[in-house]
């Protein structure tokens, strides 16, 4: 996907303020300002995210810079950020999901914190919907699909600067859920890591494999569905150690983890929810140093 650049004057025009301050902020280092060729200045799409995300500017015009418009109803004021969300995605809307998500993370919200209090309990609430009538499955299976392209989207637009290492995740075999691991990937990116998202229903091999070829920093799992508890646990085990003597961290989560009882196991840490998780990998990286191919960039 080819990168996206914006004008002076349609940044300024976005944001509300004229030509001239961007100048001044790009001259000050605020902003980075690229050239064309042809000597005209250019400001890319994660660049001026990012400037608006740190610095605080209010989006007037969020179309200009392709985000949308949440266009919010008088009588949802009151809705909270998770309620709203969950509105959009019943009714199919991807469009608002998509302006909720991004603008929320524009006004400085983390994306763990997002993950876990917007997304998460829209799409519990969505999941409930079959147990009244058929339509609840289509709902469902359409919510999760706009959720995985919002999170694509969200994922191209994150700064590319990967300073904490590489991690490496998937669900666990049997576990078809994509969207838990997906948002996992996406955190973790957004915490500096270059996150390698290696989907649903991975054997436990498979994910060995990969981290021999790689040597991550961190290795995730996640439990939202479980089959063979007794045989899971045991390759898990297995895996964590088989990790640790690569210098590889195994971090876990997921609605159904409690079932696998590896909360004793020295080897493998537990996060109860995004936020945790996040918190865990940042927590093991942050005396570590980090050597240049421990720096790479998976897009």
């Amino acid at each position: 996907m080819d990168k996206e650049f914006f004008t002076p004057r349609t940044l300024g025009d976005a944001i509300g303020v004229s030509q001239s301050s961007l100048k001044r902020w790009a001259d000050k280092g605020l902003l980075n300002v690229e050239k064309t060729a042809g000597g005209h200045r250019r400001i890319g799409m994660e660049e001026a995210l990012r400037f608006i995300r740190e610095s605080g500017v209010t989006v007037v015009k969020p179309d200009l810079l392709g985000l949308g418009s949440e266009d919010l109803e008088v009588q949802e004021d009151e809705l909270s950020s998770a309620d709203r969300l969950y509105y959009a995605l019943h009714s199919g809307d991807e469009t608002r999901v998509r302006s909720l998500v991004l603008n929320q993370y524009l006004d400085g919200r983390p994306l763990y914190e997002i993950f876990d209090e917007d997304i998460q309990p829209a799409m519990a609430r969505i999941g409930l919907l079959w147990h009244d009538e058929v339509s609840g499955i289509t709902i469902e299976h359409r919510a999760h699909d706009i959720c995985l392209q919002v999170l694509a989207d969200l994922r191209f637009r994150l700064p590319r600067v990967f300073t904490k290492g590489t991690a490496i995740g998937a669900a666990v075999p049997g576990d078809p859920y994509t969207l838990p691991t997906a948002m996992v990937s996406t955190a973790l990116r957004g915490e500096g890591f270059s996150a390698v998202n290696l989907g649903p229903n991975l054997p436990i091999e498979a994910l060995l494999d990969e981290a021999k070829k790689i040597k991550p920093v961190i290795a995730w799992l996640s439990v939202s569905h479980l089959r063979k508890a007794h045989i899971l646990r045991t390759e898990i085990k297995e895996l964590a150690r088989e990790l640790r003597e690569q210098n590889t961290f195994l971090v876990m989560g997921g609605s159904q983890i409690h079932k696998l009882r590896l909360d004793r196991d020295p080897y493998v840490l537990i996060g109860k929810n995004i936020h945790e998780l996040v918190s865990i990998s940042r927590g093991l990286v942050a005396n570590i140093p980090q050597s240049s191919e421990s720096k790479g960039e998976f897009s």
